[in-house]
Protein backbone atom coordinates (compact mmCIF):
# COMPACT_ATOMS: atom_id res chain seq x y z
CA UNK A 1 0.00 0.00 0.00
CA UNK A 2 2.87 2.36 0.75
CA UNK A 3 4.14 1.86 -2.80
CA UNK A 4 0.87 3.38 -4.05
CA UNK A 5 1.68 6.68 -2.33
CA UNK A 6 3.68 9.14 -4.42
CA UNK A 7 5.22 10.99 -1.49
CA UNK A 8 8.63 11.69 0.03
CA UNK A 9 10.68 9.22 2.04
CA UNK A 10 10.19 10.98 5.42
CA UNK A 11 6.42 11.12 5.07
CA UNK A 12 6.34 7.49 3.91
CA UNK A 13 8.28 6.42 7.03
CA UNK A 14 5.89 8.40 9.24
CA UNK A 15 2.83 6.68 7.72
CA UNK A 16 4.53 3.27 8.05
CA UNK A 17 5.14 3.88 11.77
CA UNK A 18 1.54 5.05 12.19
CA UNK A 19 0.17 1.89 10.50
CA UNK A 20 2.17 -0.32 12.87
CA UNK A 21 1.58 1.79 16.01
CA UNK A 22 -1.05 -0.60 17.39
CA UNK A 23 -4.33 0.19 19.13
CA UNK A 24 -5.56 0.40 22.70
CA UNK A 25 -8.95 -1.04 23.64
CA UNK A 26 -10.22 -1.21 27.24
CA UNK A 27 -6.77 -0.37 28.55
CA UNK A 28 -5.03 -3.18 26.65
CA UNK A 29 -2.66 -2.66 23.70
CA UNK A 30 -2.94 -4.76 20.51
CA UNK A 31 -0.47 -4.96 17.62
CA UNK A 32 -1.67 -4.04 14.12
CA UNK A 33 0.53 -6.28 12.00
CA UNK A 34 -2.32 -7.49 9.76
CA UNK A 35 -4.52 -4.42 9.16
CA UNK A 36 -7.02 -2.00 10.63
CA UNK A 37 -10.02 -3.18 12.69
CA UNK A 38 -13.16 -4.04 10.70
CA UNK A 39 -15.39 -0.95 10.49
CA UNK A 40 -12.67 1.41 11.72
CA UNK A 41 -12.88 5.09 10.80
CA UNK A 42 -9.62 4.97 8.86
CA UNK A 43 -10.47 1.74 7.01
CA UNK A 44 -12.18 3.41 3.96
CA UNK A 45 -9.21 5.78 3.50
CA UNK A 46 -6.70 2.92 3.54
CA UNK A 47 -8.89 0.98 1.09
CA UNK A 48 -8.93 3.97 -1.27
CA UNK A 49 -5.13 4.19 -1.10
CA UNK A 50 -4.66 0.45 -1.64
CA UNK A 51 -7.12 0.23 -4.57
CA UNK A 52 -6.08 3.47 -6.25
CA UNK A 53 -5.65 3.12 -10.08
CA UNK A 54 -7.61 -0.17 -10.12
CA UNK A 55 -9.83 1.04 -12.98
CA UNK A 56 -6.94 2.53 -14.99
CA UNK A 57 -4.69 -0.53 -14.72
CA UNK A 58 -7.57 -2.90 -15.51
CA UNK A 59 -8.49 -1.07 -18.71
CA UNK A 60 -4.85 -0.95 -19.84
CA UNK A 61 -4.55 -4.72 -19.41
CA UNK A 62 -7.88 -5.39 -21.15
CA UNK A 63 -6.98 -3.16 -24.14
CA UNK A 64 -4.09 -5.49 -24.93
CA UNK A 65 -6.39 -8.52 -24.77
CA UNK A 66 -9.75 -7.47 -26.26
CA UNK A 67 -8.94 -4.16 -27.98
CA UNK A 68 -9.82 -0.51 -27.37
CA UNK A 69 -13.38 -0.63 -28.74
CA UNK A 70 -14.63 -3.36 -26.37
CA UNK A 71 -12.64 -1.97 -23.44
CA UNK A 72 -14.47 1.38 -23.68
CA UNK A 73 -17.74 -0.32 -22.70
CA UNK A 74 -16.28 -1.70 -19.43
CA UNK A 75 -17.77 0.19 -16.48
CA UNK A 76 -16.11 0.11 -13.06
CA UNK A 77 -17.89 1.62 -10.02
CA UNK A 78 -15.93 1.60 -6.76
CA UNK A 79 -16.65 2.84 -3.25
CA UNK A 80 -13.78 2.20 -0.80
CA UNK A 81 -13.21 -1.60 -1.01
CA UNK A 82 -16.56 -2.43 -2.68
CA UNK A 83 -16.68 -2.35 -6.49
CA UNK A 84 -18.80 -3.53 -9.41
CA UNK A 85 -17.63 -4.24 -12.98
CA UNK A 86 -20.21 -4.18 -15.79
CA UNK A 87 -20.01 -5.32 -19.41
CA UNK A 88 -22.40 -6.84 -21.96
CA UNK A 89 -20.20 -9.95 -22.37
CA UNK A 90 -19.83 -12.57 -19.62
CA UNK A 91 -16.53 -13.67 -21.16
CA UNK A 92 -15.06 -10.19 -20.72
CA UNK A 93 -16.25 -10.09 -17.09
CA UNK A 94 -14.54 -13.41 -16.34
CA UNK A 95 -11.28 -12.12 -17.86
CA UNK A 96 -11.58 -8.95 -15.75
CA UNK A 97 -11.95 -11.10 -12.63
CA UNK A 98 -8.70 -12.95 -13.41
CA UNK A 99 -6.85 -9.66 -14.04
CA UNK A 100 -8.14 -8.13 -10.79
CA UNK A 101 -7.13 -11.20 -8.76
CA UNK A 102 -3.55 -10.87 -10.08
CA UNK A 103 -3.59 -7.10 -9.48
CA UNK A 104 -4.73 -7.56 -5.87
CA UNK A 105 -2.27 -10.40 -5.23
CA UNK A 106 0.63 -8.05 -6.06
CA UNK A 107 -0.58 -5.81 -3.21
CA UNK A 108 -1.13 -8.62 -0.72
CA UNK A 109 -4.92 -8.56 -1.13
CA UNK A 110 -7.53 -11.00 -2.45
CA UNK A 111 -11.17 -11.09 -3.53
CA UNK A 112 -13.73 -12.35 -1.02
CA UNK A 113 -15.17 -15.60 -2.40
CA UNK A 114 -18.41 -15.10 -0.46
CA UNK A 115 -19.13 -11.63 -1.82
CA UNK A 116 -17.78 -12.08 -5.36
CA UNK A 117 -20.25 -13.36 -7.95
CA UNK A 118 -21.09 -12.94 -11.63
CA UNK A 119 -24.78 -12.28 -12.39
CA UNK A 120 -26.89 -10.88 -15.21
CA UNK A 121 -28.52 -7.51 -14.59
CA UNK A 122 -31.94 -9.12 -15.19
CA UNK A 123 -31.33 -11.13 -11.98
CA UNK A 124 -30.16 -8.05 -10.11
CA UNK A 125 -27.37 -7.50 -7.59
CA UNK A 126 -26.87 -5.69 -4.27
CA UNK A 127 -24.38 -2.86 -3.90
CA UNK A 128 -24.00 -0.49 -0.91
CA UNK A 129 -27.42 -1.45 0.42
CA UNK A 130 -29.17 -0.95 -2.94
CA UNK A 131 -30.61 -3.57 -5.28
CA UNK A 132 -29.96 -2.79 -8.97
CA UNK A 133 -32.00 -4.75 -11.49
CA UNK A 134 -33.09 -4.41 -15.12
CA UNK A 135 -36.70 -5.43 -15.76
CA UNK A 136 -37.77 -6.37 -19.34
CA UNK A 137 -40.49 -4.22 -20.93
CA UNK A 138 -42.53 -4.69 -24.10
CA UNK A 139 -41.66 -2.51 -27.09
CA UNK A 140 -45.29 -1.53 -27.54
CA UNK A 141 -47.90 0.75 -26.02
CA UNK A 142 -46.77 3.91 -24.26
CA UNK A 143 -43.10 2.82 -24.10
CA UNK A 144 -42.92 2.54 -27.90
CA UNK A 145 -44.90 5.78 -28.42
CA UNK A 146 -42.61 7.71 -26.06
CA UNK A 147 -39.53 6.39 -27.90
CA UNK A 148 -41.04 7.40 -31.28
CA UNK A 149 -41.83 10.94 -30.08
CA UNK A 150 -38.29 11.43 -28.75
CA UNK A 151 -36.79 9.99 -31.95
CA UNK A 152 -38.86 12.31 -34.20
CA UNK A 153 -37.59 15.34 -32.29
CA UNK A 154 -34.00 14.25 -32.95
CA UNK A 155 -34.75 13.17 -36.54
CA UNK A 156 -33.73 9.56 -35.88
CA UNK A 157 -35.35 6.15 -35.96
CA UNK A 158 -36.99 5.00 -32.72
CA UNK A 159 -34.89 2.65 -30.60
CA UNK A 160 -36.16 1.08 -27.39
CA UNK A 161 -33.86 -0.59 -24.90
CA UNK A 162 -36.28 -3.39 -24.04
CA UNK A 163 -35.65 -3.05 -20.31
CA UNK A 164 -36.02 -0.59 -17.47
CA UNK A 165 -33.43 -0.17 -14.70
CA UNK A 166 -34.95 0.03 -11.21
CA UNK A 167 -32.88 0.70 -8.09
CA UNK A 168 -34.46 -0.06 -4.71
CA UNK A 169 -33.34 -0.65 -1.12
CA UNK A 170 -32.01 -4.22 -0.89
CA UNK A 171 -33.96 -6.85 1.07
CA UNK A 172 -30.96 -7.37 3.35
CA UNK A 173 -30.80 -3.64 4.20
CA UNK A 174 -34.54 -3.54 4.91
CA UNK A 175 -34.36 -6.59 7.22
CA UNK A 176 -31.36 -5.19 9.10
CA UNK A 177 -33.07 -1.82 9.62
CA UNK A 178 -36.36 -3.38 10.78
CA UNK A 179 -34.43 -5.61 13.22
CA UNK A 180 -32.53 -2.59 14.59
CA UNK A 181 -35.74 -0.57 15.06
CA UNK A 182 -37.47 -3.54 16.70
CA UNK A 183 -34.59 -3.98 19.14
CA UNK A 184 -34.66 -0.26 19.99
CA UNK A 185 -38.41 -0.33 20.74
CA UNK A 186 -38.05 -3.56 22.73
CA UNK A 187 -35.32 -2.07 24.93
CA UNK A 188 -37.37 1.09 25.60
CA UNK A 189 -40.50 -0.55 27.01
CA UNK A 190 -40.51 1.56 30.17
CA UNK A 191 -39.51 4.97 28.78
CA UNK A 192 -41.93 7.81 28.09
CA UNK A 193 -43.49 8.34 24.66
CA UNK A 194 -41.48 11.57 24.17
CA UNK A 195 -38.14 9.83 24.77
CA UNK A 196 -39.08 6.97 22.44
CA UNK A 197 -39.99 9.42 19.64
CA UNK A 198 -36.76 11.41 20.12
CA UNK A 199 -34.72 8.18 19.93
CA UNK A 200 -36.45 6.79 16.83
CA UNK A 201 -36.72 9.98 14.75
CA UNK A 202 -32.99 10.40 13.91
CA UNK A 203 -32.76 6.74 12.85
CA UNK A 204 -35.88 6.95 10.69
CA UNK A 205 -34.83 10.21 9.00
CA UNK A 206 -31.26 9.01 8.41
CA UNK A 207 -32.32 5.71 6.80
CA UNK A 208 -35.09 7.32 4.72
CA UNK A 209 -32.80 10.11 3.46
CA UNK A 210 -30.19 7.57 2.35
CA UNK A 211 -32.70 5.87 0.03
CA UNK A 212 -34.70 8.94 -1.05
CA UNK A 213 -32.95 9.13 -4.45
CA UNK A 214 -34.20 5.70 -5.62
CA UNK A 215 -37.52 3.81 -5.96
CA UNK A 216 -38.38 3.64 -2.25
CA UNK A 217 -41.98 4.83 -1.80
CA UNK A 218 -43.50 1.34 -1.54
CA UNK A 219 -40.75 0.26 0.87
CA UNK A 220 -41.38 3.35 3.03
CA UNK A 221 -45.12 2.60 3.18
CA UNK A 222 -44.56 -1.07 4.13
CA UNK A 223 -42.14 -0.10 6.95
CA UNK A 224 -44.65 2.52 8.18
CA UNK A 225 -47.29 -0.22 8.45
CA UNK A 226 -44.88 -2.45 10.35
CA UNK A 227 -43.93 0.47 12.63
CA UNK A 228 -47.59 1.22 13.41
CA UNK A 229 -48.22 -2.39 14.49
CA UNK A 230 -45.04 -2.39 16.60
CA UNK A 231 -45.90 0.90 18.34
CA UNK A 232 -49.49 -0.18 18.91
CA UNK A 233 -48.24 -3.31 20.74
CA UNK A 234 -45.80 -1.11 22.69
CA UNK A 235 -48.69 1.16 23.73
CA UNK A 236 -51.05 -1.73 24.58
CA UNK A 237 -48.41 -3.39 26.76
CA UNK A 238 -48.22 -0.28 28.97
CA UNK A 239 -51.99 -0.43 29.65
CA UNK A 240 -53.07 -4.11 29.59
CA UNK A 241 -56.42 -3.39 31.29
CA UNK A 242 -57.46 -0.64 28.85
CA UNK A 243 -59.32 -1.20 25.58
CA UNK A 244 -57.88 -0.47 22.13
CA UNK A 245 -59.87 2.75 21.63
CA UNK A 246 -58.50 4.30 24.84
CA UNK A 247 -54.90 3.33 23.91
CA UNK A 248 -55.28 4.76 20.37
CA UNK A 249 -56.70 8.04 21.71
CA UNK A 250 -53.85 8.42 24.21
CA UNK A 251 -50.88 7.65 21.95
CA UNK A 252 -52.09 8.44 18.41
CA UNK A 253 -53.25 11.88 17.26
CA UNK A 254 -54.85 13.44 14.21
CA UNK A 255 -52.50 15.80 12.35
CA UNK A 256 -54.01 17.11 9.15
CA UNK A 257 -55.88 14.39 7.28
CA UNK A 258 -54.06 11.50 8.95
CA UNK A 259 -55.18 10.62 12.46
CA UNK A 260 -52.78 7.71 13.03
CA UNK A 261 -49.75 9.77 14.09
CA UNK A 262 -47.72 8.48 17.02
CA UNK A 263 -47.32 11.85 18.73
CA UNK A 264 -47.55 13.93 21.89
CA UNK A 265 -48.36 17.61 22.27
CA UNK A 266 -44.72 18.53 21.57
CA UNK A 267 -43.21 15.63 19.57
CA UNK A 268 -44.29 13.59 16.55
CA UNK A 269 -42.80 10.40 15.10
CA UNK A 270 -41.55 10.97 11.57
CA UNK A 271 -43.04 8.62 8.98
CA UNK A 272 -40.87 7.07 6.29
CA UNK A 273 -43.41 7.96 3.57
CA UNK A 274 -43.16 11.65 4.54
CA UNK A 275 -39.64 11.69 3.06
CA UNK A 276 -39.86 13.23 -0.40
CA UNK A 277 -38.31 11.20 -3.23
CA UNK A 278 -35.67 13.33 -5.00
CA UNK A 279 -33.69 11.87 -7.88
CA UNK A 280 -29.95 12.39 -7.61
CA UNK A 281 -28.25 14.51 -10.25
CA UNK A 282 -24.71 13.36 -10.92
CA UNK A 283 -21.76 15.76 -10.74
CA UNK A 284 -20.59 16.87 -14.17
CA UNK A 285 -17.60 15.00 -15.56
CA UNK A 286 -14.33 16.77 -14.71
CA UNK A 287 -15.85 18.79 -11.86
CA UNK A 288 -14.15 18.84 -8.46
CA UNK A 289 -15.22 20.54 -5.23
CA UNK A 290 -11.82 22.24 -5.16
CA UNK A 291 -11.74 23.42 -8.81
CA UNK A 292 -12.76 26.99 -7.91
CA UNK A 293 -16.08 26.91 -9.81
CA UNK A 294 -18.07 28.35 -6.91
CA UNK A 295 -21.14 29.17 -9.03
CA UNK A 296 -21.65 25.52 -10.07
CA UNK A 297 -21.30 24.16 -6.52
CA UNK A 298 -23.55 26.91 -5.10
CA UNK A 299 -26.29 25.90 -7.57
CA UNK A 300 -25.96 22.23 -6.52
CA UNK A 301 -26.13 23.29 -2.88
CA UNK A 302 -29.31 25.30 -3.54
CA UNK A 303 -30.90 22.15 -5.00
CA UNK A 304 -30.30 20.29 -1.73
CA UNK A 305 -27.11 18.39 -2.69
CA UNK A 306 -24.87 19.02 0.30
CA UNK A 307 -24.91 19.68 4.04
CA UNK A 308 -28.07 21.82 4.03
CA UNK A 309 -31.64 21.47 5.26
CA UNK A 310 -34.58 21.55 2.78
CA UNK A 311 -35.86 24.89 4.14
CA UNK A 312 -32.45 26.55 3.72
CA UNK A 313 -32.03 24.99 0.26
CA UNK A 314 -35.36 26.55 -0.77
CA UNK A 315 -34.23 30.00 0.42
CA UNK A 316 -30.84 29.61 -1.26
CA UNK A 317 -32.51 28.71 -4.57
CA UNK A 318 -34.74 31.79 -4.30
CA UNK A 319 -31.64 33.95 -3.68
CA UNK A 320 -29.70 32.39 -6.62
CA UNK A 321 -27.15 30.91 -4.22
CA UNK A 322 -26.15 34.29 -2.75
CA UNK A 323 -26.14 35.79 0.74
CA UNK A 324 -28.97 38.30 1.34
CA UNK A 325 -26.58 40.70 3.14
CA UNK A 326 -23.20 40.69 1.35
CA UNK A 327 -24.47 39.26 -1.98
CA UNK A 328 -21.56 36.81 -1.92
CA UNK A 329 -21.85 33.16 -2.99
CA UNK A 330 -22.74 30.70 -0.22
CA UNK A 331 -20.64 27.54 -0.52
CA UNK A 332 -21.01 24.07 0.97
CA UNK A 333 -19.46 24.15 4.44
CA UNK A 334 -20.22 27.83 5.07
CA UNK A 335 -22.04 28.62 8.32
CA UNK A 336 -25.54 29.87 7.46
CA UNK A 337 -28.37 31.37 9.49
CA UNK A 338 -32.00 32.15 8.65
CA UNK A 339 -32.92 35.83 9.10
CA UNK A 340 -36.44 37.20 9.76
CA UNK A 341 -36.98 40.18 7.46
CA UNK A 342 -39.62 41.45 9.90
CA UNK A 343 -38.71 40.46 13.45
CA UNK A 344 -41.16 38.35 15.44
CA UNK A 345 -41.51 41.21 17.99
CA UNK A 346 -42.84 43.40 15.17
CA UNK A 347 -45.29 40.75 13.93
CA UNK A 348 -43.04 38.71 11.62
CA UNK A 349 -43.74 35.02 10.85
CA UNK A 350 -41.79 31.90 9.84
CA UNK A 351 -43.20 31.88 6.30
CA UNK A 352 -40.60 31.54 3.54
CA UNK A 353 -41.60 34.95 2.10
CA UNK A 354 -40.59 36.54 5.45
CA UNK A 355 -37.18 34.79 5.65
CA UNK A 356 -33.75 35.31 4.12
CA UNK A 357 -30.52 33.28 4.25
CA UNK A 358 -27.24 34.88 5.30
CA UNK A 359 -23.71 33.89 6.24
CA UNK A 360 -23.47 33.58 10.03
CA UNK A 361 -20.95 36.44 10.27
CA UNK A 362 -23.12 38.57 7.94
CA UNK A 363 -26.15 37.91 10.16
CA UNK A 364 -24.20 39.04 13.24
CA UNK A 365 -22.98 42.14 11.39
CA UNK A 366 -26.53 42.98 10.25
CA UNK A 367 -27.92 42.90 13.80
CA UNK A 368 -25.00 44.96 15.10
CA UNK A 369 -25.77 47.68 12.52
CA UNK A 370 -29.49 47.40 13.25
CA UNK A 371 -28.97 47.95 16.98
CA UNK A 372 -26.69 50.92 16.28
CA UNK A 373 -29.37 52.49 14.05
CA UNK A 374 -32.04 51.96 16.71
CA UNK A 375 -29.76 53.54 19.33
CA UNK A 376 -29.16 56.63 17.14
CA UNK A 377 -32.87 56.84 16.33
CA UNK A 378 -33.79 56.98 20.03
CA UNK A 379 -31.30 59.82 20.59
CA UNK A 380 -32.47 61.96 17.67
CA UNK A 381 -36.23 61.35 17.81
CA UNK A 382 -37.87 64.06 20.00
CA UNK A 383 -40.66 61.76 21.14
CA UNK A 384 -38.19 59.04 22.22
CA UNK A 385 -35.20 61.15 23.35
CA UNK A 386 -36.50 62.27 26.78
CA UNK A 387 -37.89 58.87 27.94
CA UNK A 388 -34.72 57.21 26.64
CA UNK A 389 -32.48 59.59 28.66
CA UNK A 390 -34.63 59.14 31.79
CA UNK A 391 -34.42 55.33 31.44
CA UNK A 392 -30.64 55.53 30.90
CA UNK A 393 -30.19 57.64 34.07
CA UNK A 394 -32.36 55.27 36.15
CA UNK A 395 -30.43 52.27 34.86
CA UNK A 396 -27.13 54.01 35.68
CA UNK A 397 -28.29 54.74 39.26
CA UNK A 398 -29.41 51.13 39.75
CA UNK A 399 -26.09 49.76 38.41
CA UNK A 400 -24.19 52.16 40.69
CA UNK A 401 -26.05 50.87 43.77
CA UNK A 402 -25.45 47.25 42.71
CA UNK A 403 -21.70 47.90 42.25
CA UNK A 404 -21.46 49.52 45.70
CA UNK A 405 -23.15 46.48 47.28
CA UNK A 406 -20.78 44.12 45.43
CA UNK A 407 -17.69 46.06 46.53
CA UNK A 408 -18.92 46.12 50.16
CA UNK A 409 -19.39 42.36 50.12
CA UNK A 410 -15.93 41.78 48.70
CA UNK A 411 -14.11 43.98 51.32
CA UNK A 412 -13.45 42.07 54.58
CA UNK A 413 -14.16 43.75 57.89
CA UNK A 414 -11.15 45.31 59.67
CA UNK A 415 -9.82 43.15 62.50
CA UNK A 416 -8.98 45.10 65.70
CA UNK A 417 -6.02 43.64 67.52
Amino acid sequence: MLNQLKIGKKLRQLIKKWLKAGLIEKGQRYDTNVGTPQGGLISPLLANIALNNLEVDLKKEMELEIGKVRTKTIRVVRYADDFVIMHESKEVIEKCQIKIQKWLAERGLSLSQEKTKIVHTSEGFDFLGFNIRQHPIKNQGRYARTAEVLAKKEGKRAKTQGFKTIIKPSKKAIKEHIYEMGQTIRKMKAVSQENLIRTLNPKIKGWANYYRAVVSKEVYSSIDRWMYQKLRRWSKRRHPTRNGHWVSTKYFRRIGKNKWNFATQTDKLHKYAETKIERHVMVKMGKSFYDGDEVYWAKRLSKGYGDISPSKAKLLKKQNGKCAFCNGIIKNGDLMETHHIISKNDGGTNESSQLALMHKHCHDQYHALYLEQQHNKRKTDKNLALPYRIMSNIQAEIMGVINKIKSAIRKPDKVVS
